[in-house]
């Protein structure tokens, strides 16, 4: 695992705290935590396949969200440092979060990234998105994530944040399900 400098100030402290295997049993002050699982598959083939995806962004091109580098589309496969720009909604209603890979892992059993909020993102906090390989051969996929509004306008609607992130966080974990 790689633990990359972004060239931007990201907008929140405990950068890489998404990569902890013991995620779940672990609380950031300040922030709310998710972490969920969902089988996708099982054998090389799922793994490979699964690994693939996770890497091409495919977890947040299915789940609805359009994805921006820098230069236009964003780089496949990702590395650390890149810079996104996260994209939902329509016309008036489009909006659009800026983020940078802060983290990747490709090890035999685990792989995928994270990355993190910039400012001008509604929410402050990290998102890691992973595909497991398990002893008995399933194959899983791994979202943990932590965060809170950004600024004040964002923490006033935040219970619709929360919704919004429900909803992304259920889309995610389908995505690479068959």
């Amino acid at each position: 695992m790689r633990t990359p400098y972004p060239r931007r100030p990201l907008s929140y402290s405990p950068v890489g705290a998404t990569r902890s295997a013991d995620f779940e049993s672990s609380s950031i002050p300040g922030y709310r935590s998710i972490a969920r699982t969902a089988r996708v598959g099982s054998g090389q083939a799922d793994w490979d396949e699964a690994r693939r995806q996770v890497f091409a962004w495919a977890l947040q091109t299915r789940a609805g969200i359009r994805l921006r580098g820098p230069l236009g589309a964003p780089r496949i496969p990702l590395q650390d440092g890149d810079l996104i720009q996260l994209r939902f909604g329509v016309g008036r209603l489009a909006f659009r979060f800026p983020a940078v890979v802060v983290w990747t892992v490709d090890e035999p059993h685990l792989a995928g990234f994270a990355y993190g909020t910039l400012p001008g993102h509604s929410e402050a906090g990290e998102e890691a998105f992973l595909v497991e390989r398990r002893a008995d051969d399933s194959v899983w996929v791994v979202i943990r994530a932590f965060s809170q509004p950004s600024n004040l306008f964002w923490k006033l609607v935040d219970p619709a944040l929360r919704i919004v992130q429900r909803i992304f966080t259920d889309r995610y974990l389908r995505a690479l399900r068959r």
